[in-house]
């Protein structure tokens, strides 16, 4: 029903862009017509009007002297001769006709009408076909949007789905009292993991709308980088799930960002590194060209080095070796959209799949007082 619908409405909108057009040449047809015969009508008038004259001329009786005819300039009197046998020169009624300046400036006056039809049309067949094109693009990206909403509501609605289910399981299994007590716990941190999942989840989907908000800002303070990675890798560590977090930094560095963006643009990187195959994620944090920058080197499957502004596309998942993962495909295009609005960005680079990855973050450092 859906796609006849849609159908229906392509069809529609073509029959209007058809008949646009062929408006658009009937009117640039029925104008230069009229022009023309406008022109037409201005001649034969001037005919009429000499002959007029010339008829009051000979009824008064009167031969015109050659030249300009006084009572009405746009015309002249012309005396014509003629050679007849023996070579005698017959000297010829006179005759009233236009004037070659009046009849230069009624051509000049109607070829610059033609000329402003033919600007009007080709700007009209312009506009047309300019409209066409935006229509057309917005057709084809509402239709690119609805596809992508529709598969991004399925994913969210996995997504959202597959930790509850697990929570539940959990909560079930509790209940009944058929658990021993020392499994207890390790289902607790199962329950726990799915909560944190479900967390990232409420929280990106958060981000995404408080950034589609007109005006939205952030609050830019100084950060200790490195205490607030610290405590977010001890609480990854604390949590099951077989990846090896690991901090090198140097010294304390303090960036100018927002405290719980940057938190949800770490937990966004390492989210994806455990999603797609690390076991082993090392963060650096380093003072490089005057900006604080976070590396998150993963072990993981990687990607092709021509993919890697494709990472930050919305509603776009990695596809590799591993096959496609769960995912909303907003993550990593979160992180880069706030970083770019602190004043830094996000980056990605990859020696090709299966070989790992390393996502960079750069802040201005908080002695650099960039504008909101």
């Amino acid at each position: 029903m859906a796609r006849a619908r849609r159908d229906r409405a392509t069809v529609i909108f073509t029959a209007a862009i058809v008949v646009l057009i062929v408006l658009s040449l009937w009117w640039m047809v029925f104008f230069h017509r009229a022009i023309t015969n406008e022109n037409r009508m201005m001649r034969q008038s001037l005919d009429d009007a000499a002959h007029v004259h010339a008829l009051r001329l000979r009824v008064a009786r009167t031969v015109p002297e050659p030249g300009v005819f006084a009572p009405d300039k746009r015309f002249e009197v012309r005396q014509v001769t003629e050679v007849a046998p023996g070579d005698a020169v017959i000297r010829a009624p006179w005759v009233l006709r236009p004037q070659r300046a009046t009849l230069r400036r009624l051509d000049d006056h109607f070829g610059g009408r033609r000329r402003m039809l033919l600007g009007e049309g080709v700007l009209l067949t312009g506009l047309l076909l300019s409209v066409v094109a935006m229509l057309y693009r917005l057709v084809q990206a509402e239709r690119r949007f609805r596809d992508e909403m529709s598969e991004f509501l399925s994913r969210v609605t996995h997504e959202m789905k597959t930790p509850l289910a697990g929570i539940k399981a959990v909560l079930q299994v509790v209940e009944s009292q058929r658990v021993p007590a020392e499994q207890v716990p390790g289902l607790a941190s199962r329950a726990l993991r799915e909560v944190e999942r479900e967390q990232q989840l409420i929280q990106n989907l958060l981000l995404a709308q408080r950034m589609r908000q007109p005006g939205a800002s952030l609050v830019r303070e100084s950060v200790d980088v490195t205490a607030l990675l610290a405590e977010v890798l001890q609480h990854r560590r604390e949590l099951p799930g077989g990846v090896t977090f690991t901090l090198s930094a140097a010294e304390a560095v303090v960036a100018r960002a927002d405290l719980s963006a940057l938190r949800s643009i770490v937990d966004n990187l390492l989210d994806n590194a455990a999603k797609y195959g690390a076991e082993e994620v090392e963060v650096q944090v380093t003072e490089r060209d005057a900006v604080a920058c976070i590396d998150v080197k993963d072990d993981g499957m990687g990607f092709a080095e021509t993919a890697a502004d494709e990472l930050f596309a919305p509603f776009r998942r990695t596809v590799g070796a591993a096959g496609g993962k769960q995912g909303t495909g907003l993550g990593l295009h979160i992180s880069r959209t706030l970083a770019r609005r602190m004043g830094g960005d996000v980056t990605a680079v990859s020696p090709g799949e299966g070989q790992g990855a390393v996502f960079s973050v750069t802040l201005p450092l908080a002695d650099q007082r960039a504008s909101l």
